[in-house]
C-alpha cells in the first residue's frame, strides 16, 4: 500500500482526506499504517500478501462488527472497513511495552483482571459461529499437519533453541490434533493472542485489547498461558506465573465463574502455545528463536509431556 492507495481506501470508507501523513509502523502477516488526515488519526490494518501465516483480518473485522457491543474491555473503535482492511481509531496513551523486560507488576495484574472480565462476560454463552473453536476438528487437523511439517523440517533449529523440548516435539508429531481437544471446555470468548503487546497498559492503568485476529472459543486458561509464556523472560515467568494464575482465578470468581483444575488447563494452554510457535516458524517468523525458546521452556518447566494422550 502507498499514499495513493491509502487516500483511495479512506475515500471508499467515506472518510474525507486532505493533507495526509502516513507512516508504516508494522509489517508481518498484516501491514499497519498510522495515518493522520484532517486532524484525525487512524491505524490502517491490511493483509500483507507475501505472508500466509496468521489469521485473516476478516475475523478481526467481524469481532468489531458483531461482538464489539458485548465485549466489556477497552479496545479501539472501528472507524470503517473496506473488505478485510480495517480502519481503526488511533490510541495515543499506550505505555511502551518491552518483551526483553516483560510486563510490570501492575501490567500483569491488570491484564489478568481484564482477561477475567472478558471471559466472564461470555462464559458458557452463545458465541457466533464465525469465532473458531480451539478444538474444531478441521482446524486441529490443519494445525497438526503444520506442526508435523515444521517440526520435521526444522527439528535441528528447535533443538538448538531448547534441547529439553525435543521429547515433547517428537511425541506431539502425529498426535497434536487429539491433544487440543481438552482446550474446548469450558468455553468462552478468547482473545487468542493475549501477549503483553496486544494487552497493553494505558497511561490510565487500563488494559487496551489490540489485534483480535486470532479470536477463539475455548478454555480461558489459554489466554493466560499466552500472556505468561510470551510476555515474560523465562526467569521472570517462573517467578510470577503461579501468582498471575491465582490473580486471574480470583478475578474470574468475582464474575461467578469457576474454572475446574486451572493448573492443568493452564498447562494445556502452554502446550498449545509452544506447538503454535512451531507451526508458524516454517514461514520465516521473524522472532522465531526467542519466542520459541520462551514457549518451549515453559512447556518443559510445566512437564506438558505428561499431558499427552496416547
Amino acid at each position: 500500500m502507498d499514499i495513493a492507495g491509502i487516500q483511495a481506501l479512506l475515500r471508499t470508507a467515506g472518510i474525507s482526506t486532505g493533507v495526509l501523513d502516513a507512516q508504516l509502523i508494522g509489517r508481518y502477516s498484516t501491514e499497519l499504517w498510522r495515518v493522520t488526515s484532517n486532524g484525525r488519526a487512524f491505524v490502517i490494518k491490511t493483509p500483507y500478501r507475501p505472508h500466509r501465516t496468521g489469521e485473516p483480518c476478516s475475523l478481526e473485522r467481524d469481532v468489531y462488527l458483531y461482538l464489539r457491543n458485548r465485549i466489556p474491555v477497552s479496545m479501539p473503535d472501528l472507524v470503517g472497513h473496506v473488505g478485510d482492511t480495517l480502519i481503526l481509531e488511533s490510541i495515543d496513551n499506550l505505555m511502551p511495552f518491552d518483551f526483553n523486560t516483560g510486563p510490570s507488576e501492575r501490567h500483569g495484574e491488570a491484564a489478568m483482571a481484564a482477561l477475567a472480565r472478558l471471559h466472564g462476560a461470555f462464559w458458557q454463552r452463545d458465541i457466533p459461529d464465525f469465532i473458531p473453536d480451539l478444538a474444531d476438528r478441521t482446524l486441529r487437523e490443519r494445525f497438526a499437519a503444520d506442526f508435523d511439517e515444521s517440526w520435521r523440517g526444522n527439528r535441528a533449529f528447535f533443538i538448538e533453541c531448547c534441547p529439553e523440548f525435543a521429547p515433547i516435539g517428537d511425541a506431539l508429531t502425529g498426535r497434536l490434533a487429539d491433544n487440543l481437544i481438552p482446550l474446548s471446555t469450558p468455553a468462552t470468548l478468547l482473545h487468542g493472542d493475549a501477549h503483553g503487546e496486544n494487552l497493553v497498559l494505558t497511561a490510565r492503568d487500563e488494559i487496551m485489547f489490540l489485534d483480535w485476529q486470532a479470536a477463539r472459543r475455548g478454555n480461558p486458561a489459554f489466554d493466560v498461558a499466552v500472556f505468561t509464556a510470551m510476555s515474560y523472560p523465562t526467569t521472570l515467568r517462573r517467578r510470577v506465573e503461579e501468582h498471575l494464575l491465582s490473580t486471574y482465578i480470583c478475578s474470574l470468581e468475582q464474575w461467578g465463574c469457576n474454572l475446574p483444575d486451572p493448573w492443568t488447563s493452564y498447562r494445556y494452554g502452554i502446550l498449545r502455545r509452544a506447538a503454535r510457535i512451531v507451526e508458524i516458524v516454517k514461514a520465516g517468523f521473524p522472532s522465531a528463536r526467542w519466542v520459541f525458546e520462551r514457549c518451549a521452556r515453559a512447556a518443559v518447566d510445566l512437564d506438558v509431556g505428561d499431558l499427552l494422550a496416547d
